[in-house]
């Protein structure tokens, strides 16, 4: 495997490997094989429907040096075929509405979009926050929040959080409770910003918790950013210092189920209880030095985790 897409809330998965396009319905267990030419090669998937999937550049906005006028591109057969959306040229997609596959949100690096059709038609979404935050940092990523109220779960009032950059490196994270209408800074408004972000993480069933990564370790409130706590005990050696101008050394940031943090880093996998500020290495594994870009897991079977790396797939076996 060289790569694997997923959600949390879905047990269809797709794995490239010898860059053919594979499918699991079931966890991982078995994999169908869907295209041994995919037009694409990096997409997000909806867990509603998981044979809708958006794909566009990969790239990170911080990262990208020229917009490159490429549009959108939407499949609705599980990645047999692909469509170039309209109006789409340099959105990227962010976040997929949990419960309905046509609702998508994007950024072109300067705004934040909309879709409710599909991807046929987008709305700007300019921030008319007092603060204006999206003038000033560009968005990287977006998760949403939800309530364990019935089956399935029920989005609360559209909530979700998004983390960006500004120019100079420093970041933010902001919450929305209108589905990206408004906007309020979580993080502490301080300037400069002493942190960046590399990686960020919500209790998906709880409005309030919020991790996020930035070079120097992580950041964690249980509270909707009235609060912050700083952990990095056990990071010495991959969260980077200040004075060593590396960037991107905490990838990947996921809440388990069982309370457990994983962590993604440039030399390896680390672990911390929720409750604890003190991280742990996961050693003696294949992957003890190698870059953990991404972490995918199912919560249908939560003791699996899929690791993509530099170096392609690992597989991990936890407990809880």
């Amino acid at each position: 495997m060289q790569r694997v897409i997923g959600d949390r809330f879905s047990s269809v998965i797709y794995a490239y490997a010898n860059n053919w396009l594979y499918r699991s319905t079931n966890d991982g267990s078995t994999w169908q094989l869907i295209s041994s030419m995919p037009a694409v090669d990096n997409f997000i998937m909806s867990a509603f429907d998981p044979n809708v999937l958006y794909s566009n550049a990969s790239t990170p906005c911080a990262e990208m040096v020229e917009k490159s006028n490429e549009p959108m591109y939407k499949s609705i057969d599980g990645g047999v075929v692909w469509t170039a959306l309209p109006d789409s040229e340099n959105l990227r997609p962010l976040l997929i509405h949990s419960f309905d596959s046509d609702i998508v949100y994007a950024t072109d690096c300067d705004w934040f979009y909309v879709s409710t059709d599909g991807g046929n038609s987008w709305v700007q979404k300019p921030d008319l926050s007092p603060e204006g935050l999206w003038n000033k940092y560009m968005a990287e990523v977006m998760t949403a929040v939800f309530l364990d109220a019935g089956e399935p779960a029920v989005l609360i009032s559209n909530a979700i959080y998004a983390g960006g950059l500004s120019e100079d490196g420093s970041g933010l994270v902001a919450f929305s409770s209108d589905g990206g209408d408004t906007w309020e800074r979580i993080t502490p408004n301080i300037v400069p910003a002493p942190f960046g972000l590399t990686a960020l993480a919500a209790d998906p069933r709880s409005i309030g918790r919020i991790w996020f990564t930035d070079p120097q370790g992580v950041w964690y409130s249980p509270d909707s950013g009235a609060s912050w706590q700083f952990s990095a005990d056990g990071l010495e050696d991959v969260a980077k210092s200040k004075s060593n101008g590396t960037d991107g050394a905490l990838n990947a940031l996921l809440l388990h189920p069982s309370e457990q943090l994983y962590l993604g880093t440039e030399r390896g996998l680390y672990t911390s209880r929720v409750e604890s500020t003190l991280w742990h290495k996961i050693s003696g594994t294949d992957f003890d030095q190698v870059a953990i870009k991404n972490i995918v897991f199912t919560e249908s079977n939560a003791s699996l985790l899929y690791l993509n790396t530099e170096n392609g797939v690992y597989l991990v076996r936890i407990e809880g």
